[in-house]
């Protein structure tokens, strides 16, 4: 999902499929997303698990916080 926010633009839940995983698909949806962040002058932003953070460093992300999860546990 690409969020344009007045400030901002955002990638959230980017998913490539594992069988579709190492073809390059997710690098060139980023990269398509950079250069559009980049035309409209506003900064890109997403949110990834920690495991994704050293994908996202190639693709030119530099962490910039963090956040925090809350939940409700589920009922009996």
């Amino acid at each position: 999902m690409l969020c344009e926010q007045a400030e901002t633009m955002g990638i959230y839940n980017l998913c490539v499929a594992a069988a579709q995983r190492n073809r390059g698909w997710g690098q060139e949806i980023v990269h398509a997303v950079q250069r559009r962040a980049l035309q409209m002058g506003k900064p890109l932003v997403l949110q990834c698990e920690a495991a994704l953070e050293e994908w996202y460093a190639k693709q030119g992300f530099e962490p910039s916080g963090f956040v925090d999860v809350f939940g409700l546990e589920q009922g009996p």
